[in-house]
This record gives structure tokens, C-alpha cells and sequence, in this order.
């Protein structure tokens, strides 16, 4: 019994022996197992490593070439939309030169003829030729003719039918003739003969014919006509030599040859000959004729004739007229927007923008256009309405000329009226993204693109996309780190750190801003502080290798669960199991 207790024992403690030779030998193979392995996984996540370090070099290379393809081509559709402008501007020039060019050119013709009829009357009759005064060649286009009964006849420019015909096509061409006032009643009833033999389609020429013959009846002695209907209060009379004139009547009869700015109006109300008795809207303005001035008011639409009307609203506020002050208010709001857009299509953006502050001081002080006898919540409305239209035109004024910040402030006015204007939110963000306040100007993005989800009002795909585009942008830009503030590759060494600086603070410096505007010179403050705050971490040794570290930490893809801890001590409590099952068996 004790030889076989002892036989158990020694089996016992071959059998412990082998199970620890076991254990030690399959620790150690999982320790080089898992050796090898850690190995293994450090050389993928280093390959892994270059390979998306290689990648977004190659990345940021495309996105430079993307970034320059995008900027050339803004700058050419900026520079095809200038070029556009730029010949709208200059065909209107054009146009109106050429009416110059008819007007002086026809006036010549005239000349000629009367000197010539002239000298035969004086070759037939010279002691009783009488001393015609010469007209001037540079009369200005508000001046008119003498009347007829003044001058010779002209019919000398009508006797072939070569000459009728000219005359006929400028007058389809220029529409009311205005080259055609020197005509006598002869001319003119000539003139009447040979478009009525064109027979089809003469109804319109004939028009044209006869409103050209009331025009230089009502030129006469410069509008005296209309000035005397004023100056009586006569409405229905104003109302007829209207008609009859048009706006070519109208424009010459308020010609203001007065230089106190309508000071003296009042003193000229009386009757007899209106000669030379002043603007005829500063009359009105001093009387308080409003009917008049509204007539008056309907048919001027013209850029020259804003001075007038200027002349004409101090003269009514001299004379406390507030009915003819807030009619003439309105006319110079609608007309100052409307000459504003004109120069701001024609690329002359510190008029347009002289033009809308104008306009928007007026409706601040006037309530804007609108029915003086309205309710007044319609005007508040429209008052609200016309201001979000100037402030909105005057922002867009500042921003092509490179002052956003007041283009900022006036697109924040527009919301202030307008919380759901979706352009001047588009506008404030890109006069942000200018100036470099990439913060502000994301979350007008943003806040565009809510307004857009929540339909506020109908916005193309098109233009979603390019919400999406700058947004997207601004986001880039504050997620910018230190080598990209610099143009740089990731890890670039100190050599090339200081190569950038040099290049850029030689570009951004202040200093070398110092004359231009204060936008420009903000937004190259802000850049060279950028460039400055990047170039004072990579150009140090110390600084550059902990930001290199965090940097790589912060991109660098987590390792694989094989080589955790908890999987090595799993594989070793499986492996103790099956060898202490296979003893158990044993015994």
C-alpha cells in the first residue's frame, strides 16, 4: 500500500513536472507570437502611415490646382460680366452721341440754308434786307428754335424728294424729331404730304410729325406757353399743352435759368411773358401746386433734369410747401434708385453709391414712396419695402468696391427690415469671406441654408450648390493648420518654413498697404497675422516637433484589437484549459 502510494506521488510529480514544462513552453509561444505579430501590425500602421501622408500631399496638390482653376474662373466670369457692362455702357454712349451727332449735324444743314436764302434775299432786296441775328452752334439741346414766324422759310431743305425722305427716317428712327424744330410751317407741311403718300403704316409718322410741330410751337420763348398755364394754376390747359408736347415739351419748359436755387420763384409767379422767369417746377414747388407738379413729374425721367427737381424740392421746403416737398421727395427717390442702377451697370459704383445714399436719406425723412392720402400702414410697408431695395443696391455698391465692411452694416440693415432676404445674407457672408471673418460669414451660410430647407422662398440646385461650396469653404479655412497657413505640405522641414514666410510677409505686410483702402489694408493685417502666428511654431525646433507629434497623433488610425492586452490573456486561458483537460484524461 505504501509502494503504490508512493508510485501515485512520483506520478504525480512527473505529471506536475511536464505541466509546468508545458505551460512555460506555451507561455513563451504566445509571448512570440504575439511578439511577432505587434511587429507586423507597427510596420502596416507605418506603411499605412506614408502612404496616407503621400496621399494628401497628392491631395492638397489637387485641391491648389483646384483652388487656381476656381479663382481663374471667377476672375473671367468677373471679367466677361465687366466686359458686358462695359459694352452696354458704351453702346448707350454711343447712342446718345449719334443723337448729338444727328441734332448738331441737322442744325448745320439748317444754318447753311438760312445763311444762304439769306444772301439771295439780300442780292434781291438789300435796302430793305433785315438783320437776322446768326443762331449758335452750341445751343444746348434744352434750348429750342426760334418760332417759325422768326426765321426764313426752310422749305429750300425739302425741294428734293431726297431730302423729304432723310428728314422722314429721322424722324422713324429718333421718334418725336427733336433735329426737326428749325423747320418752318412750309417744312413741316411738306414733310405732312410725303407721308401720307407712303400710305400703309403713315398713321404713326404722322403722329410723329405733328407732335414735332406742337413741340416747337410750345419751345417757344423757352416754354412760355406752359409756364403761363402754371403760373394762372390753368390744370386743364397744362394738362393739353402736355399731351400735345410730351416729354420733349415738358424737359425744355422746366429749363432752369435761374441761379439761386429757386429762391426768387415766388417773385416770378405774375403773368405776361414767362421768358426767362425761373424753373417752372420751383414755381410750382413755391406755390404748393401739387396737380401741376404731379403732371409735371410724369413725364421727366431723365438724369438732366434731376438738378431741377433738386432746385425745386429746397424751394419747396423754403417755403414750408410739405404736400409739393413729400410729391417731390418720392419723384427723387424713384429716379435717384433708378439713375443708381444705371451707373452701377455701367461700373461706376461711387456714383451709384452717391445715387442710393441719397435716395435712402430721403426715404428716411419722407416715408418713401407712396399714396399721400394711402392708410398708413400701407406706407409703412412701402417705406420698408424701398428701403430693403436701396440698402440691399448701396451693399452690393460697397462690395464691388472693395468696402465690406459698409457693405456689411447696410446688408444687416436689409435683414433688420427683412429677417428672410435671402441675398443680403448671401451678400453679408461674401463680403465676410473677403474680409477673412470666415466665422461670420459660415454662419450666414448656414442660416441661408436653413431658410432654404424651411422654403422661405425658392432657391435653384445651382445655387444650393454654391452655398454648399462656401460654406464648405469657411470650414476649410478655419480648420486650417500652420502648413497649410503657409502653403505647405505636411512635416515640411524649417528650411522650407522660412522660404514661405519670406515670400508671403514680403506680400502680406502691412506696410506695403498702406495706401489702399481700409478694408484692403484689415483683411492683409489679418493674413500677415496668420502667416506670423504659423511661422513662430514651425520655425522653432522644439515647438515644430510637438505640434508634428500632436498633428500626426490627431490623423493617425487606431490599432487592431489583435494585439490588445485582453486577447493575449484570453489566448493563454484557453491554451491552460486544454492542456489541464488533456491531464485530467491522464489520470
Amino acid at each position: 500500500m505504501a509502494l503504490g502510494a508512493l508510485g501515485l506521488a512520483e506520478r504525480l510529480r512527473r505529471l506536475g513536472a511536464e505541466l509546468e514544462v508545458e505551460v512555460s513552453q506555451a507561455v513563451e509561444a504566445a509571448v512570440q507570437r504575439g511578439d511577432d505579430e505587434t511587429k507586423l501590425l507597427q510596420e502596416e500602421v507605418q506603411w499605412l502611415q506614408s502612404q496616407l501622408h503621400a496621399e494628401r500631399q497628392q491631395s492638397n496638390a489637387r485641391l491648389s490646382v483646384c483652388a487656381d482653376l476656381k479663382q481663374k474662373l471667377q476672375d473671367a466670369q468677373e471679367e466677361e460680366q465687366r466686359q458686358r457692362e462695359a459694352a452696354q455702357y458704351w453702346q448707350t454712349e454711343f447712342n446718345e452721341k449719334e443723337e448729338q451727332y444727328s441734332l448738331m449735324e441737322a442744325k448745320l444743314a439748317a444754318m447753311a440754308l438760312i445763311e444762304a436764302e439769306a444772301a439771295e434775299a439780300a442780292e434781291a432786296e438789300p435796302q430793305e434786307a433785315p438783320t437776322q441775328s446768326r443762331p449758335s452752334a452750341c445751343d444746348s439741346k434744352m434750348r429750342l428754335c426760334e418760332e417759325p414766324d422768326e426765321l426764313p422759310e426752310e422749305t429750300l431743305e425739302l425741294k428734293t424728294s431726297n431730302s423729304v425722305q432723310s428728314c422722314l427716317e429721322i424722324i422713324e428712327k429718333e421718334g418725336e424729331g427733336r433735329q426737326l424744330r428749325g423747320l418752318g410751317a412750309e417744312g413741316f407741311h411738306t414733310l405732312l404730304l410725303a407721308a401720307i403718300e407712303r400710305g400703309e403704316g403713315c398713321g404713326v409718322l404722322l403722329n410723329r410729325l405733328v407732335r414735332s410741330w406742337a413741340c416747337s410751337l410750345l419751345n417757344r420763348e423757352d416754354g412760355a406757353a406752359m409756364k403761363k398755364a402754371a403760373s394762372l394754376g390753368n390744370l386743364e390747359a397744362l394738362e393739353t399743352l402736355v399731351s400735345l408736347g410730351g416729354t420733349i415739351a415738358v424737359t425744355a419748359a422746366i429749363g432752369d435759368t435761374s441761379t439761386d436755387n429757386g429762391q426768387d420763384a415766388s417773385a416770378q409767379l405774375g403773368g405776361g411773358s414767362a421768358r426767362r422767369d425761373g424753373c417752372l417746377l420751383c414755381s410750382c414747388a413755391a406755390r404748393g401746386d401739387c396737380a401741376s407738379l404731379a403732371l409735371l413729374l410724369d413725364h421727366l425721367h431723365d438724369r438732366q433734369t434731376l438738378e431741377s427737381i433738386r432746385k425745386a424740392y429746397t424751394t419747396a421746403a423754403q417755403h414750408c410747401q410739405f404736400d409739393a416737398l413729400q410729391l417731390l421727395a418720392t419723384h427723387l427717390i424713384v429716379e435717384l434708385s433708378y439713375v443708381g442702377n444705371t451707373n452701377y451697370r455701367a461700373g461706376e459704383y461711387e456714383k451709384a453709391i452717391s445715387c442710393y445714399q441719397e435716395a435712402i436719406d430721403l426715404c428716411e425723412e419722407h416715408g418713401g414712396p407712396g399714396t399721400p392720402c394711402g392708410h398708413a400702414m400701407e406706407r409703412v410697408a412701402s417705406n420698408r419695402d424701398n428701403l430693403v431695395r436701396l440698402r440691399y443696391n448701396l451693399a452690393r455698391a460697397f462690395h464691388r468696391c472693395d468696402r465690406w465692411m459698409e457693405a456689411r452694416e447696410q446688408a444687416s440693415a436689409v435683414l433688420s427690415l427683412d429677417s428672410d432676404y435671402l441675398n443680403a445674407y448671401a451678400l453679408r457672408a461674401q463680403a465676410a469671406m473677403s474680409a477673412l471673418d470666415w466665422s461670420a460669414a459660415k454662419a450666414d451660410w448656414e442660416r441661408l441654408g436653413l431658410l432654404a430647407d424651411q422654403g422661405v422662398a425658392p432657391v435653384s440646385p445651382e445655387v444650393l450648390s454654391a452655398w454648399q461650396r462656401r460654406k464648405e469653404e469657411c470650414c476649410r479655412q478655419l480648420a486650417q493648420d500652420h502648413y497649410e497657413a503657409l502653403g505647405l505640405p505636411k512635416l515640411a522641414d524649417v528650411d522650407d518654413v522660412r522660404k514661405a514666410y519670406r515670400e508671403l510677409a514680403r506680400r502680406w505686410h502691412p506696410d506695403k498697404h498702406q495706401s489702399r483702402a481700409p478694408d484692403l489694408r484689415d483683411r492683409a493685417s489679418k493674413r500677415f497675422t496668420r502667416i506670423r502666428q504659423a511661422y513662430e511654431v514651425l520655425n522653432d525646433e522644439g515647438l515644430k516637433h510637438n505640434y508634428d507629434t500632436e498633428l500626426m497623433l490627431s490623423e493617425a488610425r487606431p490599432l487592431s484589437s489583435a494585439v490588445s492586452s485582453k486577447g493575449v490573456e484570453r489566448e493563454l486561458f484557453d491554451h491552460f484549459e486544454r492542456a489541464w483537460a488533456d491531464h485530467e484524461r491522464v489520470l
